[in-house]
């Protein structure tokens, strides 16, 4: 309804000749769908239901509104208040059917690549095939660093373990691995002359012998193979048993004397030291029988009989 113009005269329901002049005047003016020659009929823009604002069609007719302007009328447009949503638009990872196909993600431009992870500890196998989603289907991970994707204890960052594989995925297996801490190790002696028993002041930290190793120690002489624990103690002024006591080959008479130091090992009573009798034995190991009984040094005493 158009305002009431303060120059005509309502109360008389007249309009003067002037008034209506300038009534035309103004309608020519605000009717922007009648034509200029006065014949009627509508412009171009207001056909389509154009505003000029480069919003699109907004007539309200579905087969020609497009009031987000993205090229697709609202028919065809599942979303038209939404320009990145219409047929033909690039899927990404939203929750939003962006292409109008009735699929919400599929095959999204920004999807992420999900690797099996059989095993549940978080790295997938890198040797599988991925899947490509927005979220990670179940028994999935982002990584492809896992190794053996059987064993939850065996991924990148896993302790490595002396147990014969590489479980933490770097390519070394065991004390080889920098990243081995030691922990299940075992102490090795280096064992030079091969007697299998090794030298207490040459020792490795490993899971297995490294060469020339062994995980017997005391040896007392790792440069002699007939010198370690264990071997036969024989007198020749050195310690072959590694027991700490040289020539210690016993002492079967009990006499206190070593048997390389005793002429008679099997006599309790014949030892260096020992008090010479007249006996015809050589009781004090000096190499001389009753000497101290032969008074003349002729190599006889009145007891040799």
């Amino acid at each position: 309804m158009r305002p009431v113009l303060p120059w005509l005269s309502a109360a008389a329901g007249t309009r003067p000749r002037a008034a209506l002049l300038a009534l035309g005047r103004r309608g020519a003016c605000t009717d922007a769908g009648e034509r200029a020659d006065g014949k009627g009929g509508t412009t171009a823009s207001t056909a389509t239901g154009d505003n000029g604002d480069g919003g699109g069609d907004t007539t309200g007719d579905p087969a020609t509104t497009d009031a987000d302007g993205d090229g697709s009328p609202a028919a065809e447009d599942c979303d038209d208040s939404d320009a990145a949503v219409h047929p033909g638009a690039e899927e990404r990872c939203n929750g939003v059917d962006d292409d109008c196909d009735g699929t919400i993600d599929e095959a999204a431009t920004d999807a992420t690549d999900w690797f099996p992870d059989e095993d549940g500890d978080g790295h997938g196998n890198a040797d599988a095939d991925p899947t490509r989603a927005c979220t990670a289907p179940a028994d999935h991970s982002a990584t492809a660093d896992d190794c053996d994707d059987a064993s939850g204890a065996v991924h990148p960052g896993a302790a490595e373990v002396c147990n014969d594989q590489d479980d933490d995925c770097d390519g070394m297996i065991d004390s080889d691995d920098p990243d081995w801490d030691g922990a299940d190790g075992t102490v090795f002696y280096a064992d030079a002359d091969d007697d299998g028993h090794g030298d207490p002041e040459a020792t490795a930290l490993a899971c297995r012998a490294p060469a020339d190793h062994v995980e017997a120690t005391g040896d007392c002489d790792d440069s002699d193979p007939a010198v370690h624990p264990g071997a036969t103690e024989v007198c020749n002024d050195r310690d072959d048993d590694c027991s700490g006591i040289v020539d210690d080959v016993g002492d079967a008479a009990g006499d206190g004397v070593s048997a390389c130091d005793d002429c008679d090992d099997l006599d309790p009573l014949a030892f260096p030291g020992a008090p010479e009798v007249c006996n015809g034995v050589d009781d004090d190991c000096d190499g001389r029988a009753d000497e101290d009984w032969d008074a003349d040094g002729d190599g006889w005493a009145p007891c040799a009989g």
